[in-house]
This record gives C-alpha cells, sequence and structure tokens, in this order.
C-alpha cells in the first residue's frame, strides 16, 4: 500500500465533504484500519468500529492542527475507541446477572447456590461501612432508581459513580481478605 501526503488542501475538502475526498479517505483508511482490528477484536465487530472512527474523524477535524499528522490522527482515534470499547466489556457483572445464570441449574442446586452466594454477600456487605454497603445493596440488590439513589446519598450522577467505583473496590477487597 503506498503512502499518502496529506495536507491543508485535503483535510479542507474533508471538512467541506467533497465527495472524492472522502470516498479517497473512507478506501484509504479502512483497510489501514482493518489490518489494525483484525488482530484485535472479533471479525463481526470490525468494520462498526471502522464506521465509529471515521464519524468521530470527520466529526474532530476542526481539533487537527497540522494536516500532515491525519493519519496519526485517525489511528489515535481509533486506538480510543478500541480503549472505550474494552472498557465497557470488561465491566463488572451486576449481581442480578450472576444469579439468572445460577439459577438456570438444577431446581435444588439452584437453590443452594442462591442461598450460599446470598449468605456470602451479605457477610461481605455486613463487614463494610454502612454507607458503601448501602450504596451496592440499593444498586445491586435492590435495583433502584440511580436518580434516587442520589437524592438519598446526596450526590451528583457523576460522583455517585465514583463513589460506586470506590464501594466496588472495598467489596473485592472484602471478598478477597474473607477468603
Amino acid at each position: 500500500m503506498d503512502l499518502f501526503a496529506f495536507d491543508d488542501f485535503y483535510v479542507r475538502r474533508l471538512k467541506e465533504h467533497d465527495r472524492e475526498t472522502e470516498d479517497h479517505f473512507t478506501n484509504y483508511f479502512a483497510k489501514l484500519l482493518f489490518a489494525k482490528l483484525r488482530s484485535r477484536v472479533a471479525a463481526q465487530d470490525i468494520d462498526d468500529i471502522i464506521q465509529d472512527v471515521f464519524a468521530r474523524v470527520l466529526a474532530r477535524l476542526e481539533d487537527l492542527r497540522d494536516s500532515s499528522k491525519l493519519g496519526a490522527f485517525v489511528l489515535g482515534v481509533c486506538n480510543n475507541v478500541l480503549l472505550e470499547r474494552f472498557r465497557k466489556e470488561s465491566r463488572t457483572e451486576s449481581l442480578t446477572e450472576v444469579h439468572e445464570r445460577i439459577a438456570g441449574r438444577s431446581d435444588i442446586e439452584a437453590e443452594f447456590f442462591s442461598e450460599e452466594a446470598a449468605a456470602s454477600v451479605r457477610l461481605v456487605l455486613s463487614s463494610m461501612r454502612s454507607h458503601d454497603a448501602a450504596m451496592l445493596q440499593a444498586i445491586f440488590l435492590d435495583d433502584q432508581d440511580r436518580g434516587e439513589i442520589c437524592r438519598r446519598f446526596g450526590v451528583s450522577a457523576k460522583y455517585l459513580r465514583v463513589r460506586l467505583h470506590r464501594a466496588k473496590e472495598k467489596f473485592r477487597a472484602a471478598c478477597r481478605k474473607k477468603k
């Protein structure tokens, strides 16, 4: 593949939605992005990621300071999209999802694991600060609305995320200590 030298004129045509320039842009970078992504994500997700990268790049062309670095800009946006995707996929499961998987087993086995898991969770929650335990219980066990939880604990939605993250970390630490 031949490398293309990008310049101010090319980027200006992209900003003006010149059809020929946009076609060149998508064809050129689709190949590069495909090569970058094929070893990192499932094949069925590659096209979605590439489209997301193109949409973000075209929307943020004003942020590009040096037109000759368009390639690096596109690859940087691709890296950000991948990181967001990996973060989203690695988030912890809610306790209800774990419970649903366990509930699919035979009735006796499911009841045993359900009671054991509930007892373990209650034991860990009882060893934590009451504020953190109450927040985790409200979100994961009682499935309360986040707006209601924000009002109850007197925090904003953004700060609730921080508090929830800290509470989950404390829960994990308490689980490790219990073992």
